[in-house]
Order: C-alpha cells, then sequence, then structure tokens
C-alpha cells in the first residue's frame, strides 16, 4: 500500500509474503522483491501514490534548503493542509490513501503552500535554493 497502490496486487503481496518468511523478516529483502516486481513497475502503479501533508512539506522544506528556525509556521500550513500534527484521534493515524488527500482544495492548499515556501512568505523559513 505505501510504495505501489492503494489496493495492491496481491500477486506481489504475497511474493513479499513468502519473501519476509523465508529471509526472517529482513525488510531488505522484501523491498528488494517489491523493488524487481514487475507490479512495482508497471503503468498502473506510476505516479498512483500521493504523500500525505506532512511528506509533502517536509520534502518541500528539504529540497529547498531551507533554513526552519521555528517550527510553529510548518505546523500551520499543515493544518491548512488538513493534517494538523498529533490531530488524529484513532491510534492508526491519517490515511495513506489517495482519496484522503486528492481533491481540488488539497491541490489548491499544496500550490498555495508551494508558492509562500518559494517566495520567502512563510515566516521563520528562509528558503536558500530559489532557482
Amino acid at each position: 500500500m505505501r510504495f505501489v497502490s492503494d489496493d495492491p496486487p496481491s500477486a506481489l503481496v504475497d511474493r513479499m509474503s513468502q519473501t519476509f518468511l523465508k529471509k526472517n523478516g529482513d525488510i531488505r529483502e522484501v523491498l528488494k522483491t517489491m523493488f524487481q516486481s514487475p507490479e512495482f513497475w508497471s503503468d498502473a502503479a506510476y505516479r498512483a501514490k500521493v504523500k500525505t501533508p506532512l511528506e509533502f512539506v517536509v520534502s518541500a522544506v528539504r529540497a529547498t534548503g531551507a533554513n526552519v528556525t521555528d517550527a510553529l509556521p510548518m505546523a500551520r500550513q499543515l493544518n491548512q493542509l488538513g493534517m494538523p500534527l498529533y490531530g488524529m484521534q484513532p491510534p492508526t493515524g491519517y490515511s495513506m490513501k489517495e482519496d484522503a488527500w486528492v481533491n481540488s482544495s488539497a491541490l489548491l492548499g499544496r500550490m498555495n503552500f508551494s508558492l509562500a515556501l518559494m517566495s520567502g512568505k512563510i515566516r521563520e523559513c528562509n528558503s536558500t535554493r530559489i532557482t
């Protein structure tokens, strides 16, 4: 579910499970099974997953080399993107599934965050890799 699709092919899940059992839980070997599978490289899996708002914000800050001196503005951005820190009541946490994070409002929020980050409008977060 994390890397291929919200509903991964059962054949791939079975192969990964067999590798897990055969290799005594060696996650590296399980991931090799996934990366070498035709399902992982299929057209159906290409761009089938979307980052959660937390993953999106963290990767954007890392990619821009932003210097975050106060995390509160980033936490506010996560609130605006629908994923407040520690805000999910069930212990299972926020959904990783696409339908929870892909809609027109979410896309607009991500674009607005990106523009604010790149233009230096997020207080206490200065981007150093603007090109």
